[in-house]
């Protein structure tokens, strides 16, 4: 393992060897937080056309995801934090034009050509190139350390974040996703550029070209911006402008399994979509379903007592604690969530025209976002593969 130099404020990477503990050979880049003494790793993952199987179908495979989040719920579990986060950006067709110059025999059908390059020029404003990480953080601090092993804490923590990313890698393909194996430094540096100055793709890939890999087109020690710049509507680093909202409001009736498909399809702007996923332990869900039943079951004889109407919320609170209830009972656990949108343009104009495309893009699937005002830094950070919580244990 060798500790390299901090890419952010209280955060090292250090590169380890993947293939000690069951991963694919090579190098994997762990991120670490010295303020929490939380630990970080990466996984690439994607989809198998989710979008054309049937919708009893697609309810299956959003059940596989909760099984797979399922094995990190236990007492006094060290995984602090798992998140998946969907960026995407223009992509251009300069990939499609490569194709089909290499692709192109020396009899080829002119028609057929012609016809190729007018789709493209067609789909031209709507290609736009997604990718998907899952980020899986460990608390060392709940590490409990045996005398015999002889180890440290950092080199207990890491081992056991890397054991917890081969045994999630196999619940996520059991769910049928493809799981690229976790992020290497390089490809780490990559996702980190990408996402805080999109600008730099056409660079990037035109070295990546000349190396003949994608993966070698960036060193960490270039992952983190030149200079950066924060203001209360926006933060700026390089020369790309963020602006990030809080999911304040999920959609309150039930939705079918394709709902995020209008908000995951969105392409006015650079953005990208972020959920964060805490583990509790059963026990504490317990204690808070007891409170809330108390509390509701309170205020409802108060309110009988003098006399108000007990109205349908209450009724409806009452059953949604019986229903977590009788899930819990039955041996399902609970996460706490939330969500960061982050959009991201080239200019402050663009990035405002780009924010209130996306407010009403979200809203149409019952999504209610608040821009995170003076803390969009925070946010940003928060939504990189980074060991950052969107709320620190500490603060808690």
């Amino acid at each position: 393992e060798n500790e390299g130099t901090a890419v952010f404020p209280d955060h090292d990477l250090i590169v380890v060897d993947g293939g000690s503990v069951g991963l694919r050979p090579g190098q994997v880049a762990v991120s670490r937080d010295r303020a929490t003494n939380t630990y970080s790793a990466t996984l690439r993952v994607s989809g198998r056309q989710f979008a054309l199987v049937e919708p009893g179908a697609q309810d299956e495979l959003i059940a596989q995801w909760g099984i797979a989040l399922q094995a990190f719920i236990n007492e006094r579990t060290p995984v602090s934090s798992v998140r998946w986060s969907e960026w995407a950006a223009p992509a251009g067709l300069d990939d499609h034009r490569r194709w089909l110059r290499d692709q192109r025999s020396r009899d080829a059908l002119p028609e057929v050509e012609e016809h190729y390059v007018a789709l493209l020029r067609e789909a031209g404003s709507q290609v736009t190139r997604h990718e998907t990480l899952v980020t899986v953080s460990v608390d060392a601090n709940e590490i409990r350390l045996r005398r015999r092993d002889g180890t440290t804490r950092m080199h207990a923590a890491i081992r056991l974040l890397l054991g917890e990313l081969r045994l999630f890698t196999q619940r996520l393909e059991g769910a049928q996703l493809v799981v690229h194996g976790p992020l290497s430094p390089q490809e780490w540096a990559r996702a980190m550029r990408l996402r805080l100055d999109p600008s730099c793709r056409t660079a990037l890939d035109a070295r990546s070209r000349a190396l003949g890999d994608e993966a070698g087109s960036c060193r960490p020690e270039n992952a983190a911006p030149m200079a950066a710049v924060q203001r209360w509507t926006s933060w700026q680093s390089d020369d790309a402008w963020h602006r990030a909202f809080y999911v304040s409001e999920w959609p309150r009736l039930d939705v079918s399994a394709g709902w995020l498909a209008p908000l995951i399809g969105f392409d006015g702007a650079v953005r990208s979509f972020t959920v964060f996923f805490e583990p509790v332990a059963p026990s504490d869900s317990r204690r808070s379903i007891r409170r809330q039943a108390s509390k509701i079951s309170s205020d409802s004889e108060h309110r009988s007592k003098h006399g108000f109407r007990v109205g349908a919320d209450y009724r409806r609170a009452a059953n949604d604690v019986e229903e977590r209830e009788a899930e819990l009972v039955a041996g399902y656990g609970e996460v706490s969530y939330a969500g960061i949108v982050t959009v991201t343009a080239q200019s402050e104009d663009e990035l405002d025209d780009a924010a209130e495309l996306m407010i009403m893009t979200a809203s149409r699937v019952g999504i209610e976002l608040r821009p995170l005002s003076g803390r969009h830094d925070q946010a940003v950070c928060a939504t990189l593969p980074l060991a950052r919580a969107l709320v620190p244990r500490t603060m808690l």
